[in-house]
């Protein structure tokens, strides 16, 4: 999985946190690639979550009489939350008033506000929610979706200095939740878990 002959010294702690990170990274790559990939399944909990989301996203910007093209924008941000949930979370439905506010989410990152404050105080009148719920959910979202960036800007950085393999990553995808199993036994070991040998 880690590009180049990156044997890992117990006397060299700075590369042992180095693949720590990497490996750390890689886990989490690796779930979140299992949840999307759920999503597209037309079986699974997932796209049904997923399914119900966009239906009610796109009624409420119908609703609000808003651009359409917010609605793609919410429902890209509502599958990057189903795939940053916790790993023991069980997957479920999004409560309306995160749905609501996704959309003024989506809004604001199109720099189109509804109105004062993001348009929480619009959506929250009209859909009867607490403003101050809304707005606590609101940076909760940017905050998910900021994290989110920040990961994959930080795979790619790691690819390009050819300290991941873009093929093994995407094998550690395919792997979902077992993608550990695949990491070299120096990464293991780093990582905290014993070599298979």
């Amino acid at each position: 999985l880690f590009g180049g002959d990156q044997g890992v010294s117990a006397a060299d702690p700075e590369a042992a946190r180095a693949v720590r990170l990497q490996a750390q990274v890689i886990r989490e790559f690796a779930r979140m690639e299992q949840v999307k990939t759920a999503c597209g399944d037309a079986t699974s909990v997932e796209h049904a979550i997923a399914t119900r989301a966009f239906h009610r996203i796109e009624a409420i910007v119908q609703e609000l009489g808003v651009d359409a093209e917010i609605v793609p924008m919410a429902c890209q941000a509502a599958e990057i939350l189903m795939m940053m949930r916790q790993e023991d979370e069980v997957p479920s439905d999004f409560q309306d008033y995160s749905l609501v506010t996704l959309v003024g989410v989506a809004a604001h990152l199109m720099h189109q506000p509804l109105g004062e404050g993001a348009g929480l105080e619009l959506l929250a009148a009209k859909y009867g929610h607490d403003v101050k719920a809304l707005d606590q959910v609101f940076w909760h979202i940017l905050t998910k979706l900021a994290y989110y960036r920040e990961l994959t800007l930080r795979i790619d950085q790691l690819v390009a200095k050819g300290m991941l393999d873009p093929a093994a990553l995407a094998a550690a995808a395919a792997a979902g939740p077992d993608a550990e199993d695949n990491l070299p036994s120096d990464a293991k070991a780093a990582a905290g878990h014993p070599s298979d040998t």
